[in-house]
């Protein structure tokens, strides 16, 4: 690989205070295989994920657009 070594595994979180609100975002990009993952909560875990979503495609190539 030109860039070195990159992790399958890309994770980013965001919480809204004001309303006691989070986001936990995680984006496998094995091609090959499964991504075991844990999220460990530090403090009170949710009691309700009110939305979970998954999106896939089978082309690496594929992209979002406008059109």
């Amino acid at each position: 690989m030109s860039h070195g070594s990159l992790p399958l595994l890309h994770v980013s979180a965001s919480y809204d205070e004001a309303n006691n609100r989070g986001a936990v975002f995680l984006v496998d990009r094995s091609q090959q295989k499964t991504v075991a993952t844990d999220v460990v909560w530090q403090g009170a875990a949710p009691s309700r994920a009110p939305a979970i979503y998954q999106q896939s495609v089978t082309d690496p190539k594929a992209i979002n657009a406008f059109e």
